[in-house]
């Protein structure tokens, strides 16, 4: 029981690591302090959504129920996002407005949602549009 994952490097200038993975049963882990922020994909019953989190000051216990997929996009130290500033998401987590099907929105757009194959190609395009 616990998650089985599988994670890469990204030769992105924009990421550190891409990971996948999934729950087998209910559970408990820790999530370490760290001072980079993330964008996870999570889906979980048919329900997708994108979530922000910022740098963690401190460490925690995260709950984890069975059969929730994730996508963990880990920014590389100094990446930023200029509507979304660093110091508001601070030991936050911020779920992403939904958009039209498989897509959420971000800084006014509509955005698909990423996998594991593309997300470069993701975080290029929100490069190229100054997101």
């Amino acid at each position: 029981m616990g998650f089985i994952y599988e994670e890469r490097a990204s030769d992105s200038p924009y990421l550190d690591t891409v990971t996948c993975g999934h729950s087998e049963g209910e559970g408990f882990t820790i999530r370490p302090a760290e001072c980079q922020w993330h964008m996870v994909l999570a889906r979980l019953r048919g329900e997708t959504r994108m979530i922000v989190t910022g740098p963690c000051t401190t460490s925690g216990v995260v709950r984890f129920i069975d059969g929730v997929e994730l996508l963990w996009i880990r920014l590389k130290l100094g990446t930023y996002m200029p509507h979304l500033p660093t110091r508001s998401l601070l030991d936050v987590e911020t779920t992403l407005p939904e958009a039209a099907c498989a897509s959420f929105r971000l800084a006014g757009d509509a955005w698909q949602f990423p996998d594991f194959a593309n997300v470069e190609t993701f975080i290029a395009q929100l490069a190229r549009r100054e997101v």
